[in-house]
């Protein structure tokens, strides 16, 4: 055996490590999404937690629908709506009942539900349904609860919501759904007599 062949049988091939693709960015991103957030792990979210988050991502559609001057779409806004506040209930009722209840769920399912009439009475007061300082006021009070959980939160103790506040949030869907209805009349009246909407 000549030399050349004996240093190549003692000698291990060298490992081939793979080069990391990509530049600076695309780890960052890589890293971004690594982070545990549910929406980058839908799979690994329980259904409670997903119906949360699909609430919250349907709201763009349904600010288009509202906004829209045809008669279809307001009702397309308006069943798009309940569907919505179904989801709120039902969420709870899933999580209790499979015992699926989370911190993630405790803290955002009352933030959907902020998000979606918060969204319906900004509506409301850009087609002039409400005057905008009715909704101020009712949104005070909403961010001093806000911030009273997320005071709560930095001590490590979930603030979940209270059957006062349940109530609350069944009150306001049912004025949300009042005010819809009312936007939906004033635009078949408007269709009906060839005036502007208003």
């Amino acid at each position: 055996m000549t030399r050349a062949r004996r240093k190549a049988v003692a000698t291990p091939a060298a490992k081939t490590v793979p080069a990391r693709s990509g530049g600076p960015i695309l780890r960052t991103v890589r890293g971004f999404l690594a982070l545990p957030f549910p929406l980058f792990r839908w799979g690994k979210v329980n259904l409670p937690n997903q119906l949360t988050l699909l609430r919250m991502a349907l709201l763009p559609l349904y600010i288009t629908l509202f906004l829209s001057d045809s008669l279809m779409a307001q009702w397309g806004s308006l069943i798009l709506f309940g569907l919505l506040a179904l989801t709120d209930w039902l969420d709870g009722y899933l999580a209790r009942k499979h015992g699926l209840v989370t911190n993630f769920g405790k803290i955002m399912d009352p933030l959907a539900d902020k998000l979606l009439t918060l969204t319906a009475m900004i509506l409301f007061v850009q087609v002039g349904l409400v005057p905008g300082w009715m909704i101020v006021l009712i949104w005070w009070r909403e961010l001093s609860v806000t911030g009273l959980r997320t005071l709560v939160a930095t001590r490590r103790t979930v603030l979940a919501a209270d059957n006062c506040g349940k109530a609350k949030t069944v009150l306001q869907i049912v004025a949300v759904v009042g005010g819809m209805t009312r936007r939906e009349v004033q635009i078949q009246r408007a269709a009906q007599l060839h005036l502007p909407i208003k």
